[in-house]
């Protein structure tokens, strides 16, 4: 089982366990985020998210409740019923185990069942194979 709830600034404490090499930062900043990674450029993602009407980050749950993957939908065009999904990353303790095929399909039902969107687009670069697999 895997429930999502909105992000919380605490969940910055797992993303900084999760985001913890070069790479992986790399793959996941969209041009944001600058290695090493810090609680600073954190905190300013999610008030960021807070404040901005047309996103939202998310925080996907394990069956006990434990933070496992987070990602957010960017760029909401309420008007064109569309979406952005992005910043998707999970715990590496439990890659491999399908929480992140998971955890995209509970987003894709979130945005088209919840949120009464059309589309959700997705960026992905040619060399995260892994990721590419997933999606």
């Amino acid at each position: 089982m895997l429930r999502l709830r909105p992000c919380k600034p605490a969940d910055g404490r797992f993303l900084l366990t999760w985001l913890a090499d070069e790479r992986t930062v790399e793959f996941w900043r969209a041009d944001r985020f600058t290695w090493p990674l810090t609680q600073g450029q954190l905190d300013t993602y999610f008030r960021d998210f807070e404040a901005d009407q047309n996103a939202m980050a998310l925080t996907a749950l394990d069956a006990r409740g434990h933070p496992c993957g987070h990602f957010s939908f960017r760029n909401i065009s309420w008007e064109e019923n569309r979406a952005h999904m992005g910043f998707i990353v999970v715990d590496p303790a439990a890659r491999g185990m399908g929480y992140g095929r998971r955890m995209v399909r509970q987003a894709l039902r979130y945005a088209f069942g919840c949120l009464g969107l059309s589309a959700v687009t997705l960026g992905v670069y040619d060399c995260n194979e892994p990721a590419r697999r997933c999606y």
